[in-house]
Order: structure tokens, then sequence, then C-alpha cells
């Protein structure tokens, strides 16, 4: 029997070839995916630090022998309390001389065990 001088692809290489592309298009789409988790994670944390740094700053403008801690409260995007809200925030003062409080601001937002926590100081007194 004479061999034949064909050219081409075998059916092996070509199956080789699709199986190769195949795992790279899998892996392409579960890094897309992660992609869209990072993202949607990364909106959420800005929302909180949004509705933490807005409360802070509400709670500066109180007299500081006025501030107090806070039950955790639902709220909406905005920092509005909503009872349905997605974001939890809480408030935490504590004393640490007789004129100077520690304030911690926290908001825990969906899909996320970690919350956003803004710490600062409230004097009141004289310098």
């Amino acid at each position: 029997m004479a061999m034949s001088n064909e050219r081409g692809f075998t059916m092996i290489s070509t199956m080789v070839a699709i199986i190769l592309l195949s795992i790279g298009l899998i892996a392409l789409s579960a890094t897309g995916a992660g992609v869209v988790r990072a993202h949607t994670a990364a909106g959420g944390r800005s929302s909180a630090l949004a509705i933490a740094r807005a409360h802070l700053e509400a709670l500066r403008t109180q007299p500081t022998q006025d501030l107090d801690s806070e039950d955790p409260l639902r709220v909406n995007g905005e920092g509005i309390a909503d009872g349905t809200g997605a974001y939890v925030r809480s408030v935490e003062v504590i004393d640490v001389t007789h004129n100077l409080k520690q304030v911690a601001v926290r908001v825990a937002y969906p899909r996320s065990n970690l919350p956003v926590e803004l710490v600062t100081l409230a004097f009141s007194g004289a310098y």
C-alpha cells in the first residue's frame, strides 16, 4: 500500500485544539464573573462609606456632651432610616476622658462580612 501525500489536520489534532479552546473560554468566563462580583462589592462598599461619612459629619455638628451611642438601624442607600434598607448603621460613643469622646460609625452592607467603620474624636471645652 502506498502512503498518500495528503496535507491537513488530523481528527485528533482538531479535537485537542477544540478542548484547549474550551478550557480557555471557561477560564475567561470565570474571570468575568469574578470581575462582576468585585465590581458589585466595591459599589456596596462605596455606598456604605458615603452613608458612614454623612452620618459622622451630622454627628460632628452636635454638641459633644449630647453625643450618645445608637442601636443598629436599617437605612437605605442614602442613609435615611428605612425598615427594609439594605444597610445597617450603628454608632458607638466611648468617653475617653471627661471632655473627650471617641465616636465610631459602622455601616454593614450587603454581601460583606466586614462593615465600613469611621472613627473620630470629639473634644468639648477649652483647649
